[in-house]
């Protein structure tokens, strides 16, 4: 049950000051809507609490909160990911207020802990699911509208850049024209030039030519861009559209490409898609031509991992009508190949093998 009382105005200064820490102090860039989501989050911890001052933190304001998550968030069972988003946000909180009021940075750290997932969360959080993702067939279907108006054209190019670059919302939301060059196939994402990436990491990306009628379409976009509205370098790359007139100087919002994505999927008669699930795709689609370790590392950093494991636990999982078809072709035709080759010695067999392929040294 929310405890009802009125707000603390001590609360909303210190409220205030992490706000402005936020913005202008983090290591790494957030967007407005990530601060927003982030204070929405500790002042329902603050509701749940009464309101009471953040000063007086102990263990049970934070099992209240824990207990309300858990049991009566919104009148329904929480999801496991919103659950740890909640934690994690007063977790940070605590650990800035500690450092920045050290006369109770003591008192806080010996209970900051509350916060910390349980066990049983821990193991649901890290358990492997499979993330679902347009097929190839509903991308066509998404993309495939008559690109009238400039929103049309502008609608387009996102979807197929979202694909082609694998990057993430923020980056592509955020990215000049500079940012691109169809000649090389390169996309820099740069946080120097205000293009938001993840924990303010320099990506240099390649573009894939899944299809030459993707690229030739992003072309044109940036063309027009160009030629009609007199667009130039430092001109966003997907501005946002008011009366059919671009804006070189506004991107897109959060609430903007959302709109765009859900349209664009219900007229096409698919699931709505989140701008990540296009990055799965455009990931999933270039895991498909990996052959080689080299490979997948450069893939991995291409798309802003620095760990190959990372890309292979997150993006490489497979249906089991896919893996099961991989294994049952595993194990060759020819097994009386296999058979007579393991009848030889290791000296046996290197000579063998050097028999059947002169480029081979002789041992």
């Amino acid at each position: 049950m929310v405890k009802l009382s009125k707000l603390n105005p001590d609360n909303i200064k210190i409220k205030g000051k992490y706000k402005q820490f936020l913005k202008h102090q983090r290591l790494e860039k957030l967007t407005d809507e990530t601060i927003n989501s982030k204070l929405s989050k500790i002042s329902r911890y603050e509701e749940i609490n009464g309101y009471e001052n953040f000063k007086n933190l102990d263990i049970n304001k934070g099992i209240t909160f824990y207990d309300y998550l858990e049991n009566e968030f919104e009148g329904k069972r929480i999801n496991i990911s919103t659950l740890l988003s909640y934690l994690l946000a007063v977790k940070e909180f605590y650990i800035w207020f500690a450092e920045n009021y050290p006369k109770y940075k003591r008192k806080i750290l010996a209970v900051i802990s509350v916060f910390e997932p349980r066990e049983e969360h821990k193991r649901l959080a890290n358990a492997v699911t499979l993330r679902e993702f347009p097929t190839n067939e509903e991308f066509e279907k998404i993309i495939s509208f008559d690109a009238v108006s400039i929103s049309d054209k502008r609608d387009r190019a996102f979807i197929i850049f979202l694909l082609i670059s694998c990057a993430r919302i923020n980056a592509v939301a955020t990215s000049k024209i500079s940012a691109v060059n169809l000649s090389s196939m390169l996309y820099i994402q740069d946080p120097e030039v205000g293009v938001l990436t993840k924990r303010n990491k320099y990506i240099v990306s390649q573009l894939f030519k899944f299809k030459q009628e993707y690229l030739d379409i992003l072309g044109d976009w940036v063309g027009e861009l160009r030629k009609i509205y007199h667009f130039n370098d430092e001109s966003l790359l997907f501005p946002s559209i008011k009366n059919n007139i671009p804006n070189p100087n506004v991107g897109l919002k959060e609430a903007d490409y959302n709109k765009i994505l859900k349209k664009r999927c219900q007229s096409a008669g698919v699931k709505t898609y989140t701008a990540h699930e296009f990055r799965h795709l455009g990931i999933s689609s270039a895991l498909s031509y990996v052959r080689t370790g080299l490979q997948l590392k450069a893939l991995s950093q291409s798309v802003g991992h620095e760990l190959i494991t990372t890309i292979l636990q997150q993006y490489a999982n497979m249906t089991p009508e896919v893996y099961l078809d991989i294994l049952a072709n595993l194990i060759p035709d020819d097994k009386e190949m296999s058979l007579r080759l393991s009848e030889y010695s290791t000296s046996d067999l290197l000579k063998e093998l050097q028999r059947r392929d002169k480029s081979m040294p002789v041992f």
